[in-house]
């Protein structure tokens, strides 16, 4: 077999064996209050819909806030699109077994399209990176409520971690590129009435 070829399959092989091990320890772990909320966090997410509350909250802030919130919900569409509809297809990977996470985290019956790269990790970071380019405090509160939402996609065995680490990169990579289209404006100086 060719190296260029067989290099590939080797580290596929090995990113599996860290995602099963991953999963199975992880599916030793007892149930805590923390299982509901990871599954309820993770339904927020869906189709984007935890970011566009953000989104609203930060444009009632205004300044640099109100320009991350555009910014934001502009990589939504973008990472939606990379992630589900050009990714997705292209790497046909099956989401881990029903009976690899205990039912008390899971939320209901797998979704059916590929679990590679995970869509919910692309969303969050691309949203809290595009936040963050144009304001970065408000991109420091957004940054572990992103981070929750990805590993909650691994808790409720939706995704393998490799997936929701792909995803991530999807979208952080999304978010930079709109600093190619569009930069940020350079915070304006405080001016003083005379």
């Amino acid at each position: 077999m060719p190296r260029h070829v067989a290099a590939p399959r080797a580290v596929r092989r090995a990113v599996g064996q860290v995602d099963r091990r991953f999963v199975a320890r992880s599916a030793q772990w007892r149930p805590t209050p923390m299982d509901r909320a990871m599954i309820t966090l993770s339904r927020s997410a869906n189709k984007g819909q935890l970011w566009i509350g953000v989104a609203a909250i930060l444009v009632a802030s205004g300044g640099n806030a109100r320009r991350g919130a555009v910014r934001g919900a502009i990589v939504l569409g973008a990472s939606t699109l990379v992630a589900s509809r050009l990714l997705k297809p292209l790497f046909p990977r099956n989401r881990p077994p029903e009976h690899s996470i205990p039912g008390t985290r899971r939320f209901g019956e797998l979704p059916t399209t590929p679990s590679f790269p995970s869509a919910h990790a692309a969303l969050a970071a691309a949203f809290a990176t595009g936040v963050a380019i144009e304001s970065p405090i408000a991109g420091y509160f957004i940054a572990p409520l992103a981070a929750a939402v990805a590993y909650s996609r691994v808790h409720t065995g939706v995704h393998w971690p490799s997936d929701v680490v792909a995803g991530g990169v999807v979208g952080v990579s999304v978010a930079l590129l709109t600093r190619q289209l569009w930069s940020a404006p350079l915070n304006e100086p405080a001016t003083t009435d005379c």
